[in-house]
């Protein structure tokens, strides 16, 4: 900041100071994108399986999980690894600290999950792209947009 516009906080914080009304405050509008325009929009995970990628016997080395994604009335269709979540969820607490992101689920790395397990590993990831979806501020960010649809 410069010192015109220290200035002009400074004045705008006594003049608040000294009044004993409330008075409004503009604050920035979420932004409008495509997410945002269909009220409606509804993200749903058909499927999520797992992806062994090293193991030796019945021993699993290294594996991921790939969660697959709709976005319905938009009619995305995508494939997402855990990783991918991690990245997104690390991006959106780094760029809207004041919005509560819900954790995601723990991936064991070195087990193979059964049904249940995967199931479960669905609703979760249901649950937090629900949740990302409830917030207008959220569903402007271009990198959620990105993630949902390349």
């Amino acid at each position: 900041m410069n010192a015109k516009e220290d200035k002009e906080l400074d004045d705008s914080v006594s003049s608040v100071m000294s009044s004993n009304s409330f008075r409004s405050v503009s604050t920035r509008k979420a932004k409008t994108t495509i997410l945002n325009q269909k009220a409606y929009s509804q993200i749903y995970v058909s499927d999520v399986y797992q992806l062994i990628t090293s193991k030796i016997g019945n021993y699993v080395r290294a594996q991921s999980l790939m969660v697959v994604i709709h976005s319905y009335p938009m009619g995305w269709k995508v494939q997402r690894l855990d990783i991918d979540f991690v990245q997104l969820r690390n991006y959106l607490i780094k760029k809207y600290p004041q919005v509560i992101i819900p954790p995601l689920p723990q991936v064991n790395q070195k087990k193979k999950l059964t049904k249940k397990q995967l199931y479960k590993k669905k609703v979760y990831y249901q649950k937090f792209l629900t949740s990302v979806m409830k917030s207008k501020v959220l569903r402007g960010c271009k990198f959620l947009i990105e993630f949902l649809q390349q």
